[in-house]
Parts: C-alpha cells; sequence; structure tokens
C-alpha cells in the first residue's frame, strides 16, 4: 500500500489478532518473489540408519527452516520436515515397534506440494555435497 503523499513510503500491513489496527513494515522476503528460489543454509551429515543429516533451508518467502531431516532408503533419497520427539507422562521418548515416535511441528497443505519441497532439498543438498545421497 502506498502513501499517496509520498509515494516512496513502505508498504504496511494492517491489523492483528488482538483486533487492533497495528503497522507492521512489509519486507521484500515477505513479498511473493518469482525469481526467488528456496537455497541451503546449512547441511549437518549424520549417517545412522536410513538418515544422512540435517539440512537447514530458506523458502523463498525468506523464512528458515532448520534440522530437516535427509533420509535415503531403497535408492531413493527425501526430506523430512522437522519434527517433536512423542514424551510419555514421565517425560520418556515413546517407542512403538522399536522406534521412536516423533510428532509434526509444520505439515504441508498437500502431498504434491511436500514431494516437492522434499525434490528440492534433496537436489540442493545433492549439489552442495555430492557422494552423499544417491
Amino acid at each position: 500500500m502506498a502513501d499517496k503523499e509520498n509515494p516512496g513510503a513502505a508498504a504496511t500491513a494492517h491489523g492483528d489478532r488482538d483486533g487492533q489496527d497495528h503497522d507492521y513494515p512489509i519486507t521484500d522476503a515477505m513479498r511473493p518473489a518469482t525469481s526467488r528460489r528456496m537455497r541451503l543454509l546449512d547441511f549437518r551429515p549424520m549417517s545412522k540408519g536410513a538418515l544422512r543429516g540435517f539440512a537447514s533451508v530458506e523458502l523463498p518467502n525468506g523464512m528458515q527452516i532448520n534440522d530437516c531431516a535427509v533420509c535415503v532408503s531403497n535408492g531413493k533419497a527425501w526430506a523430512a520436515l522437522p519434527a517433536k520427539p512423542v514424551l510419555d507422562r514421565d517425560g520418556q521418548h515413546v517407542e512403538k515397534d522399536g522406534k521412536k515416535q516423533y510428532a509434526a511441528v509444520l505439515r504441508w497443505a498437500d502431498r504434491a506440494t511436500a514431494d516437492r519441497w522434499s525434490a528440492a532439498v534433496v537436489d540442493l543438498v545433492s549439489a552442495a555435497h555430492p557422494g552423499v545421497l544417491p
């Protein structure tokens, strides 16, 4: 939203959950960016079972997602959004059939979006760290 008296003024977003009208500057990271792409910020290799490491990525809108598990099984690689351990009443990590249980922290709107994001993360890790993934 441009200021009519000052066309160069920064745009702002109005309104908040509390019902109050606030002005927040809209940054470039918040604007839709057709030319921006997701980028790999960091990758920490760790080979344990299917796990090959943890990636940190920045989405085109500027949001950063840390600790995305990057895994390999049956010759295929994928990335998963971060998750938190499921704990019992005593604070112990819950196991089911010998596997530790995790709960989603973030979720994609649909499977197609999740698959595209996963493939993009795998491509970024493969390009930056050849030989880590198949």
